[in-house]
């Protein structure tokens, strides 16, 4: 992919203290126009923290909403919300999510544990790497709220329980960009 350009949004003139994002709020707006009043309003609350990164890569354009301090991005193609992905510290220059974990699991929990509450994928991508990049194992669970829920786990084995998750995301469920 290539880095079209990086700036700092500031959409509105309002300060807002340390946030934790609203995950459900966010998952809302997924199969939504990002320039309609629906996903505008979900982000307005920590536009202060936004910074949006535009990138180019396999014939599409993504513009990726971060939100670092809070441990989120939104990723956004066509106009189209694709994904709400939630970061452990430290991944891809992200503070960890603290805000309220989908089926009440945690950064902390390996695969074993994640699987317990939620069940087993239905289906699981091994790790690889593509163009000099690693690709972490990832594995799609029971949809849930209309879209996906995918978690990227830090390692290269697929028989790896006890790989702890570096990501957790929520897509559309025809989006298989990432």
């Amino acid at each position: 992919m290539k880095k079209v350009y990086v700036f700092l949004l500031c959409l509105f003139s309002f300060n807002v203290s340390a946030s934790i994002i609203d995950i459900k709020n966010f998952v809302s707006v997924i199969n939504t126009d990002f320039r309609e009043s629906q996903f505008q309003n979900v982000i307005k609350p920590y536009a202060s923290q936004l910074e949006l990164e535009r990138v180019e890569g396999g014939g599409s354009v993504f513009n990726l909403y971060r939100f670092r301090n809070d441990g989120v991005m939104i990723n956004v193609a066509n106009n189209v919300v694709l994904a709400v992905v939630m970061y452990k510290e430290g991944e891809k220059g992200m503070r960890q999510f603290n805000g309220k974990m989908p089926f009440k699991v945690n950064f902390t929990m390996n695969r074993s544990q994640i699987e317990k509450v939620i069940g087993p994928p239905i289906e699981c991508i091994p790790a690889t790497t593509i163009n000099n990049v690693k690709v972490d194992l990832n594995c799609t669970y029971p949809y849930t709220l209309g879209v996906q829920f995918r978690v990227s786990y830090d390692s290269l084995n697929s028989l790896d329980y006890q790989t702890k998750p570096i990501n957790m995301m929520f897509s559309s469920s025809i989006n298989k960009a990432f």
